[in-house]
């Protein structure tokens, strides 16, 4: 009778050199199919449920990598795209960081970036010259949008991000 080995016995041996069976470290799929036989029925109910979700945000994301991932650069490529599409959460030629925030979320390329580490990368790009950001006139202060878009920094308030010149 074939005992089945467990993933760590694997890792061990993988380590060590011994051959751990028919999965090969440079065949992702036979692992994960190893590793699933090994789980409990509940194991695999919770593994299905998360795979599920990372292929909804995948495919709402198509085929751009999530926002966070991207250089400086390329970041401030894609919220400048995104600011010059964005059709409400528009102040003049400035659109509201929360807006854009929401814009990337309903697109499934905010994962793994909560709305302040945005914030924090809007300034990072800023800083560096590669956008600009605005404060806000004429609105109340206890406005939602205003109040979720307000980014603070060295004495200084911002609410909007302006969008290239058109």
């Amino acid at each position: 009778m074939k005992r089945k080995m467990s993933s760590f016995l694997r890792m061990q041996r993988a380590a060590a050199g011994v051959s751990t069976g028919p999965a090969s470290p440079q065949d992702p799929a036979v692992e994960i199919e190893a590793i699933v036989a090994e789980l409990s029925p509940h194991g695999r109910a919770a593994l299905l449920g998360h795979a599920r979700t990372i292929r909804d945000e995948e495919r709402r994301r198509g085929s751009r990598p999530p926002l966070m991932s991207l250089s400086l650069r390329d970041f401030v490529s894609r919220v400048q795209e995104a600011a010059d599409d964005a059709i409400s959460g528009i102040y003049g030629n400035k659109v509201f960081v929360a807006q854009l925030y929401r814009m990337f979320e309903e697109r499934g390329e905010a994962s793994g970036c909560s709305p302040s580490e945005f914030k924090e990368r809007l300034l990072m790009a800023q800083r560096a010259g590669l956008l600009a950001l605005d404060r806000c006139e004429g609105f109340d202060r206890t406005d939602t949008m205003v109040m979720k878009s307000e980014i603070k920094h060295l004495g200084a308030t911002y609410h909007v991000l302006v969008r290239r010149s058109r």
